[in-house]
């Protein structure tokens, strides 16, 4: 018997998604990160092209496959 603990197969949602992008700006001030800077800027940019997008599930899944195009590759970064 595994002692792995399975995840569920379940996506997260463009909120949970949105939710997160927020957190990690919010950590970047409170870390006193510039506002104007590259860090700050490409989660700003990520969080306004999520919400402008015309499916925001499939925007996050389709972000996240050009991201981590294979599971290899999503496995060596954890």
């Amino acid at each position: 018997m595994s002692t792995q603990s399975q995840l569920p197969e379940a996506k997260p949602t463009f909120q949970q998604v949105e939710q997160a992008l927020i957190n990690v700006i919010k950590a970047g001030i409170y870390y006193r990160k510039p506002k104007d800077g590259k860090f700050m800027q490409s989660y700003k940019e990520r969080v306004k092209k999520l919400r402008q997008a015309e499916d925001p599930d499939e925007f996050i899944l389709e972000n996240a496959k050009r991201l981590f195009p294979t599971k290899d590759k999503y496995r060596s970064i954890e």
